[in-house]
């Protein structure tokens, strides 16, 4: 089983995340893309990130080219919150679910076993960079998985941010 690793970091205003990875090239994500739904570039194939109402559903399904106009392509993962604090990710024929650590601020990935297939966490003291590491997990999964990781790190800041204000 391939371990990928990947590491996200974010910069500039309005906040964009770049990820980079274990012989992974760079992706770039901005936050609207992550609320509302944008198209990304993930190893050098173009996909398209829809975000439900109230960021609660998000599905990552690759652009269709102009060489296969057949219509919208079958999604390669799709993801609804479960509660408040994790998701349930269907790929393919497995299910996963992100969930926070019970040991820690990280994010766990598992099977539908219960296995630990990944885990998400920020690095040092600052909340600019998260690291990811996942167990058999292709480019364009182990991405989308991260991306929800960024996008339960800004609901917590928003949720913050009103909340204090």
């Amino acid at each position: 089983m391939t371990t990928l690793t990947l590491h996200s970091r974010r910069t500039g205003f309005p906040a964009r995340y770049e990820i980079t990875g274990s012989g992974f090239p760079t992706t770039r994500i901005g936050s609207r893309a992550l609320r509302r739904g944008g198209e990304i570039v993930i190893d050098g194939a173009r996909f398209e990130l829809t975000s439900g109402s109230f960021g609660t559903a998000y599905t990552l399904r690759p652009v269709a080219r102009a060489s296969a106009p057949d219509g919208p392509a079958n999604p390669v993962a799709a993801a609804e919150r479960a509660g408040t604090t994790g998701w349930t990710i269907a790929a393919g024929d497995r299910e996963y679910r992100l969930a926070p650590a019970p040991d820690s601020r990280d994010l766990e990935l598992r099977d539908g076993d219960g296995a630990l297939c990944g885990r998400i966490g920020r690095t040092g003291w600052s909340s600019r960079g998260i690291d990811a590491e996942f167990d058999g997990l292709d480019g364009p999964l182990a991405v989308f998985v991260l991306c929800l990781g960024l996008a339960t790190g800004q609901r917590r800041r928003r949720t913050v941010t009103v909340a204090g204000g």
